[in-house]
């Protein structure tokens, strides 16, 4: 039985057809993959099969999808093809058939281990992987796409490489690592990108999006899914349209942007029912339902949910389930329909209690609020207790309390509390009293009634008189109850003071802004109903509110912030007005402004809100915020009850500050070295530190008090002390001087810095008075040595500056003797320029103070022997004589300085390069003269002079190796002028040129002046010889291979020969020939690619050598012989050229020639190899070969001329920066 005949049914029925995507999508991987019609028998079996199903045909009910690919198994054969579709199969039905893809991977595995095909591996063992972490087995699921990712980059199988790289991403997002899941999935769309693979780079973008939606990334995760939907609309694949835009609408929803988010899910919807997609349609209505719910359109929201649920029940999806039925109990609530709020609740916790936490938590939240509307507080109170639990859980919060005792308070207010109580006493005694008289009046109106009971007319006044008597007593119980609501009122009040008296203590006990935020924010729940609780601070640096812990229904946020100019913000209207804000409906309020409220921090935006001011003292301290998604939650009495929190916490936050600052004071006086003392304002020492005791000798603060009194001013007996402490207490500033120590028991002197700082109080008064004195003894020590540097390196710059400025030997010389004169006043200075090989010193740049004439003037020549101090200076140590008259020895040059009336001189070494050049010599006219300062500026003068010599002289050889290369370069420059000019000479101009082919474009750019590329023309005995080709090398080598082949090419021609691998072949004789006359073994040569034209008929004959002929035009169906089709570039046919080239080798053969029957519309590209292999792009990647066809293919239909501008500026385009790296030539040949 054949395989069409296997998918029929015996008696008529029909099962359930196989998806008709699948099959598209398995006939066309088949086609890739070699199996087509033309295949064997059971491939065409197979193929037909499918064919038929995706038409209409079906499986029989005992033919399963499990039989069908065992079937396949069956009728063919298990070579390369069938594994790689198998693998491929598997892949694609992953999702939909996950136990029948595990069995056909495995199958697929195991024949490709049988044939060792790694390939057929990589593929198998990435569906295998992809099953088994589908099903939860993470670790299993990334061993085996490791595995896989190993054969496929041993096959180089890009694409699976990348769809490795998007499992191990999802992978790594399930096991919580956003960042490596981040890296894969980079990888990942860095391959599919360059495939061009739109359905994986969709997948991609959603992953990303996913995963940047889960870190509260909601901008990058909106960019991500959109380009997600534009894939999947541009290849018109309805499913993915829909998920991504239930993705998108998810995220307008957390942004607020309410009614973008219905647009979406209703375009999800309508494509669900346009598909017939169960998930689209169930997930799209119950996310338009919450919608519908937050914006309170119950009735809307209800219709939706309730439709949502069927499909959601229907696919078994436990998280649709949950959600539906979470916000189904939070609608009926808001219908009053209360005990349907509570089934759904009770239903929503049921479903998401063993699957997520969080929803299980929202659920938690839903069923306490609907118990407790419902008027059931003990069943409210269990949940609200299990719902505690799980927000601490989640937010990991163990704080330990600690609570303090603040008994005035707490006695003010049942103080409060007790005269409230009387007040409503004395009102209960006077109703009282007031219903004790109507009692009586009543009576006294019954007795009137009996006297004059027969009197009719007074009938009527005794019945109104009875109505009146009932309406009042209606009237004293409604003040009964009242008084009774009035109790309860109270007796809550008293149990909320109580708390927020234990609340209070604990916020003002505690040390760190992050403790007091995190108890507000944990116990102010226990006083009201709240979604969201926060406290903003003023941050006056920033001019903004921030908020740094906000707790939304368990889930904490962090570092939100508001500037201050937002002024239509309702947080910033609080601070900035200083008045209590609240509100039971906000987003009623706004809601045609509400995308102008963008949220802080959080998920959804709340409905019931309160903002009142954090003030301390009329300091503005910032905001608190007590906030709940529910309407009209809070009442008079909750303002009141956060109020007095307000006042909490701003004495909190005034007290950490204290403390912060009291901690710094301790830090400074225990641990420094400096003085710290506190004073009264008028002086008055109150306290000391251990440093200033020691100074001074005083054991303790007393024994300072017995010997000096109690004011330190005296001690110091300063004025200037006395005068910043003035100044202090005038302007409660703090103020600085400094004080030479001068009752130090120390022999030193000794210097301070003083610093005095005030401590204000409420009243805005000075306090107290920090002063701290900071020794700066060694500060001025090392101040007055700084100067004495300062002094000296002005010096040296100077003469530094000086030696810059000279243009000459000379100047340099004369600059540096004068400064140095000026500077040291010498009475001599000279510098004696060093001549190895002539063993002679030469003087320069004497300058002589007294001006007048010497025997060792300038330029005068003397022998080196006369040099008393040169074997110091070889070992670039200088030569001193402190006092020549104590000299035993002297020199001839002594002698002569002697005379002149110089009693001292120092002589230092001039080095360049560690070689000595010359000595620097200062002459002085007294004994004795030298300081260290001194010789420390002759020093270092005498460095500079050495290097500005050195630097001078190497100027002086530089200038005349310029001049030499200048003239070289001429000459080069000329010669390869000239080489252009004969390289020229052996082509065909460009005249000649458009006379032979009368429609072409040629590109001949080359590296450098001359070409190794070059392009060859001749018509000889009725044909037209044309080729371009690429000689070994560039530049001059290059063109002198290129005249040597050229020249082959012409001989052989006119020697004689039968087609154009004859001629081939006949200039590789001759060129092989001419390079080896020399005896040695050249392997150089040229790659060529050579048409020949028949001019009385359209008959073109080709040959190439490595370089091979293109030929374009999309009104070919099927390619000439000998030449391949292009894929993806319909009507592109490529000659494949011989892999080996005009020069000699030890594996020479014979090269073919091609024959091809030309059309009109055929246009012919020749070309080397530098195009393809230029480096540029945004990468710095070569051009390749491939996007060199694809290039010309989409240009081919354009004029010649437009094509070479076109190619000209893609090549500069692409070439950028970067510098050409090889020759180019290129030419494009149109058949009329």
């Amino acid at each position: 039985m054949n395989t069409v005949s296997s998918l029929q049914t015996k008696n008529g029925g029909i099962s359930r057809p196989l998806p008709r995507l699948f099959v598209r999508a398995t006939v066309l991987r088949l086609c890739r993959n070699g199996i087509g019609l033309a295949g064997s028998l059971s491939h065409y079996s197979f193929f037909l099969g499918l064919l038929l199903a995706s038409v209409g045909w079906s499986l029989t009910p005992s033919y399963s999808q499990a039989n069908l690919l065992a079937h396949v198994t069956q009728t063919v054969q298990p070579d390369t093809s069938q594994i790689l579709t198998k693998a491929q199969i598997a892949y694609d039905i992953r999702i939909a058939h996950p136990d029948s893809s595990r069995q056909l991977a495995e199958e697929a595995l195991d024949q490709a281990e049988a044939l060792d095909f790694g390939k057929g591996k990589g593929r198998a063992l990435l569906a295998v992987g992809a099953y088994y972490w589908r099903v939860g087995d993470l670790d299993k699921g990334q061993t085996l796409l490791t595995e896989a990712l190993k054969y496929a980059e041993d096959s180089h199988d890009r694409a699976i490489i990348g769809r490795i790289y998007n499992n191990l991403g999802i992978i790594s997002r399930r096991r919580g690592d956003d960042d490596q899941a981040l890296a894969y999935y980079f990888q990942s769309y860095e391959i599919a990108e360059v495939l061009q693979d739109s359905l994986e780079l969709r997948s991609i973008n959603n992953n990303i999006g996913v995963v940047y939606m889960g870190q509260g990334n909601n901008d990058g995760a909106l960019t991500q899914f959109q380009k997600a939907l534009a894939l999947a609309q541009a290849a018109h694949i309805p499913i993915d349209e829909g998920h991504y835009l239930l993705n998108i609408g998810e995220i307008h929803q957390a942004q607020g942007k309410y009614s973008l988010a219905i647009n979406d899910y209703q375009q999800a919807i309508h494509i669900g029912e346009t598909i017939n997609s169960e998930y689209l349609l169930g997930r799209g209505r119950i996310n338009e339902g919450m919608v519908r719910c937050i914006l309170n359109e119950s009735q809307a929201a209800l219709e939706l949910l309730q439709e949502g649920l069927v499909f959601a029940e229907k696919l078994q999806n436990r998280r649709l389930i949950a959600q539906s039925h979470t916000y189904l109990g939070r609608t009926y609530r808001q219908l009053s329909q209360f005990q349907s709020a509570i089934e759904s609740g009770e239903r929503a916790l049921t479903v998401s209690q063993d699957s997520d936490i969080d929803q299980y938590n929202g659920a938690l939240r839903e069923l306490h609020l609907s118990y407790a509307a419902a008027g059931q507080h003990a069943n409210a109170y269990r949940i609200h207790v299990e719902f505690k639990a799980v927000s601490d859980s989640l937010a990991r919060m163990a704080q330990t309390r600690t609570l303090a005792s603040f008994e005035a308070e707490r006695a003010l207010e049942t103080e409060r509390l007790q005269n409230a109580e009387e007040t409503l006493k004395q009102e209960k005694r006077i109703k009282s009293m007031l219903f004790m008289s109507i009692t009586g009046l009543v009576f006294f109106v019954v007795l009137i009634v009996f006297f004059y009971r027969a009197k009719q007319g007074d009938n009527r006044k005794l019945h109104i008189l009875n109505q009146e008597i009932q309406l009042q007593n209606e009237e004293v119980e409604s003040q009964n109850e009242e008084i009774t609501q009035q109790r309860d009122q109270l007796q809550l009040a008293y149990n909320n003071v109580e708390q927020l008296s234990q609340i209070g203590a604990a916020l003002t006990s505690v040390l760190t802004m992050e403790d007091l935020i995190k108890i507000f924010i944990k116990e102010v729940g226990q006083l009201v109903d709240a979604s969201r609780v926060g406290i903003a601070l003023f941050r006056e640096q920033e001019q903004d509110l921030y908020f740094p812990f906000t707790l939304e229904d368990g889930e904490w946020f962090k570092d939100g912030s508001i500037p201050i100019t937002e002024t239509h913000r309702w947080a910033v209207r609080c601070f900035l007005e200083q008045e209590g804000l609240r509100t039971g409906d906000f987003i009623g309020e706004i809601q045609d402004n509400l995308e102008d409220h963008p949220l802080i921090m959080g998920r959804m935006h709340s409905r019931s809100i309160i903002y009142l001011p954090i003030t301390h003292h009329h300091k503005r301290l910032g905001v608190l915020s007590v906030q709940s998604v529910d309407k009209h939650v809070y009442r008079d009495y909750h303002m009141s009850l956060l109020q007095n929190l307000a006042v909490y916490i701003a004495v909190a936050l005034e007290n950490i500050e204290a403390i912060q600052q009291l901690e710094n004071l301790s830090v400074v006086a225990q641990e420094t070295n400096n003085m710290v003392v506190m004073t009264e304002p008028e002086g008055n020492l109150l306290w000391a530190n251990q440093a200033f005791m020691t100074r001074y000798e005083f054991d303790s603060l007393e024994d300072f008090w017995d010997r000096q009194g109690r004011n330190i001013l005296h001690f110091a007996s300063s004025t200037q002390a006395d005068a910043a402490f003035e100044k202090l207490r005038i302007t409660k500033k703090p103020q600085n001087f400094t004080l030479r120590d001068t009752l130090s028991q120390e022999g030193a002197m000794r210097w301070w810095q003083v610093v005095i700082s005030p401590l204000i109080n409420d009243q805005e008064e000075v306090e107290r008075v920090v002063v701290v004195a900071t020794d700066i003894s060694e500060l001025r020590k090392a101040q007055d040595q700084l100067k004495n540097l300062t002094d000296r390196l002005s010096t040296v710059n100077q003469i530094d500056r000086a030696l810059l400025q000279s243009e000459s030997l000379e100047q340099i010389l004369e600059t540096s003797t004068l400064s140095l004169t000026q500077a040291l006043d010498a009475t001599r200075v000279d510098i004696a320029l060093f001549n190895d090989a002539e063993e002679t010193f030469v003087l320069e740049g004497v300058l002589h103070q007294e001006g007048k004439e010497s025997s060792l003037s300038g330029g005068k020549r003397l022998p080196l022997s006369d040099y008393r101090g040169l074997p110091f200076l070889k070992q670039n140590v200088p030569h001193q004589v402190d006092d020549l008259c104590q000299e035993e020895s002297l020199s001839p040059t002594d002698k002569l300085l002697l005379e002149e009336g110089h009693q001292a001189y120092i002589s230092y070494p001039l080095m360049a390069k560690k070689q000595l050049i010359g000595a620097l010599t200062v002459c002085f006219n007294r004994a004795f003269p030298f300081t260290e300062e001194m010789m420390e500026i002759i020093e270092e003068v005498a460095s500079g002079i050495g290097l500005s010599i050195a630097h001078f002289r190497l100027q002086e050889e530089l200038q005349r190796n310029h001049k030499l290369l200048t003239e070289k370069n001429q000459d080069v420059e000329a010669s390869m002028a000239y080489a252009e000019k004969i390289q020229k000479s052996v082509l065909q101009s460009p005249e000649s040129l458009q006379i032979l082919l009368p429609q072409h474009f040629l590109i001949n750019k080359p590296k450098e002046v001359v070409s190794g590329d070059f392009y060859w023309v001749e018509e000889y005995q009725g044909k037209l010889y044309v080729a371009v080709a690429d000689c070994t090398g560039h530049g001059v080598p290059g063109a002198l291979m290129s005249v040597i082949c050229s020249n082959a090419l012409t001989e052989a021609l006119h020697s004689g020969v039968k087609s154009t691998g004859d001629l081939l072949d006949k200039t590789r004789e001759r060129v092989v020939a001419r390079l080896s006359k020399s005896g040695q073994e050249f392997t150089d040569g040229m790659d060529i690619s050579l048409c020949s034209f028949d001019l009385e008929s359209p008959v073109v004959q080709w040959s190439g050598a490595y370089n091979p002929l293109l030929l374009i035009n999309t009104r070919r169906q099927a390619p000439p012989v000998g030449a391949q089709a292009i894929s993806d570039t319909p009507g592109v046919f490529e000659f494949k050229a011989e892999r080996q080239s005009i020069s000699f080798s030890d594996d020479m053969y014979p090269f073919q020639s091609h024959t091809l029957q030309v059309k009109e519309g055929d246009i012919l590209y020749l070309f080397t190899d530098g195009f393809q292999d230029q480096f540029g792009g945004p990468l710095n990647k070569k051009y390749l070969p491939k996007r060199l066809k694809r290039k010309l293919w989409e240009i081919h239909y354009h004029t010649v001329e437009v094509q070479k501008e076109i190619l000209e500026r893609e090549f500069d385009t692409w070439r950028g920066a970067y510098g050409q790296i090889d020759d180019i030539c290129m030419m494009g040949i149109r058949i009329g």
